[in-house]
């Protein structure tokens, strides 16, 4: 439902999903604040400023899955850790 946020969500995986983008992931993490757990292996279109979104938006955020993600640096690394309590 367009608007409510999704607090069941827990874990999510968008492993391989080429076509997500810093956007999507924006819009995605915005509706699920209480996500605990992301596969994004492979995005390759992310960049930091999904992760400084994901870091402000899913402060309960205890594994990260960022492998083959190029575009990000130890920047987004900074975002998450700095504001993510686990």
């Amino acid at each position: 439902v367009k608007g409510i946020a999704n607090n069941k969500l827990r874990h999510a995986s968008f492993s391989g999903c080429r076509d997500v983008t810093d956007l999507g992931l924006q819009k995605f993490c915005a509706q699920c604040p209480n996500l605990e757990t992301l596969d994004l292996s492979d995005c390759f279109q992310l960049t930091d400023s999904s992760m400084k979104s994901l870091a402000f938006c899913c402060k309960f955020m205890m594994s990260l899955n960022l492998s083959g993600c190029s575009m990000i640096t130890d920047m987004a690394v900074q975002y998450i850790s700095g504001v993510c309590a686990y």
